[in-house]
């Protein structure tokens, strides 16, 4: 089973629904969880990967704690669990273990390229430069000592980070967004050795 945290407030929000588009399309065994259901009653035999889902939010300014701590709870309970953490989810990730992050001072919202510095088996078959959905208002500065950095964009700023040995992954940018990137959702699924139960 995979398991995503939605970081949204109230709703399941835009960039959560393209995931479980995604998801559904697959036809494997998922399940959303907010920020309001209860950590504890994850049943971690049955999990094998987990995604950290992206948001309107930006850390640099006020946000719900509980919101912020149920992703570190995930974190901290789940530590042999491939995760995957998208934009928002992505800086929690960063933030939980002793990165930084600033606001940008404006807010990126469209395509851009990335471009791949070291390799990754997120990025199993995709060229060494692409295009990537961004929408974020907030960028990391300062990744944990832990992780090495995967991709960047044009101007320098990180876009994805790796730990091998945790198998713990970050993106900035939103690859449930693009029809080109989808390709690292599925190399996803292949770390955490989720199969279509069709196959």
């Amino acid at each position: 089973m995979l398991i995503v945290i939605n970081n949204n407030k109230d709703t399941i929000g835009k960039k959560t629904r393209q995931l479980t588009k995604f998801l559904d399309k697959t036809k494997i065994n998922y399940k959303v969880f907010s920020h309001m259901s209860n950590v504890e009653d994850l049943d971690k035999s049955k999990i094998k990967g987990i995604i950290l889902s992206g948001s309107y939010l930006n850390l640099s300014q006020p946000v719900d704690i509980q919101l912020v701590s149920h992703n570190i709870a995930v974190l901290l309970r789940c530590p042999n669990i491939p995760i995957l953490g998208i934009c928002f989810g992505f800086q929690i990730m960063c933030l939980s273990y002793g990165g930084r992050i600033e606001h940008m001072g404006q807010h990126k919202n469209g395509l851009e390229q990335t471009n791949i510095v070291k390799l990754s088996p997120l990025f199993k078959g995709l060229p060494s430069c692409f295009d990537v959905c961004s929408y974020h208002g907030d960028k990391i500065t300062y990744i944990p000592q832990t992780f090495e950095i995967i991709c960047e964009a044009n101007d320098g700023t990180i876009q994805g980070i790796q730990n091998l040995k945790t198998k713990r992954f970050g993106l900035q940018f939103h690859p449930e967004s693009n029809n080109k990137t989808i390709k690292i959702l599925k190399n996803f699924l292949d770390i955490c050795e989720i199969e279509n139960p069709d196959n």
